[in-house]
């Protein structure tokens, strides 16, 4: 397994991700 420190969250997205998008689009994926 990867360690991973406890303050660090980790957010999963269900379904298709264009992962294209970059980081700033996939960020506003995840606010929205």
């Amino acid at each position: 397994m990867i360690p991973v420190p406890s303050q660090v969250r980790i957010w999963l997205a269900v379904g298709r991700t264009d992962m294209r998008r970059g980081m700033q689009g996939l960020a506003l994926q995840v606010q929205e």
